[in-house]
This record gives structure tokens, C-alpha cells and sequence, in this order.
């Protein structure tokens, strides 16, 4: 009997712990999403010069968005090789 309560416990851990990865990678996948915007967003902003001309790019992101070059840079970089989403749940 006290197997079976221990087994039993073990499933319901194991469970909680698959609730809780998929509820953080969930998390995890919008956040990438919206980091895909924002870069492409910049980007477009970017090519397009919609931002004052005068102030140039790169202090335009510092003053506007408090984003020196290196950081603007990383999430542009994302455009090229975006992150990979899981086809299925399977993790492990």
C-alpha cells in the first residue's frame, strides 16, 4: 500500500512539474514573439529613417528607447536567426 501512495505522489510531481514547464515556456514563447516585433520594428524604423534625422540613429535609440548600439544590435540580430519553437511538447 505504501508503494502505491508513493507512486502515486510521483505521478502528481511529475504532473505539477509538466504543468509548470509548459506554463513558463508559454511565458517564455510571447516573449519571443514580441522580441520579433520589436526588432522588426526597428528595423523598419531603421530603414525607412522615421526617426529625426538631425538626432541620428544611434541617438535616437539611446533618447528614445534607452538602447545603446550594442543592445539595438542583439535584437536586430534575432531577424537573421530566430529562435526555434518546439513542434511538440515532448521536451525530455
Amino acid at each position: 500500500m505504501n508503494r502505491l501512495r508513493n507512486r502515486e505522489k510521483e505521478i502528481e510531481e511529475t504532473t505539477a512539474r509538466d504543468l509548470l514547464r509548459h506554463q513558463c515556456e508559454s511565458v517564455v514563447e510571447e516573449g519571443l514573439d514580441a522580441i520579433m516585433k520589436v526588432a522588426r520594428a526597428l528595423e523598419i524604423i531603421e530603414s525607412f529613417h522615421l526617426y529625426d534625422n538631425a538626432m541620428g540613429w544611434t541617438d535616437y535609440c539611446r533618447q528614445r528607447w534607452n538602447m545603446d548600439e550594442e543592445e539595438v544590435r542583439l535584437l536586430k540580430a534575432h531577424l537573421q536567426n530566430p529562435p526555434k519553437k518546439e513542434q511538440n511538447d515532448e521536451h525530455e
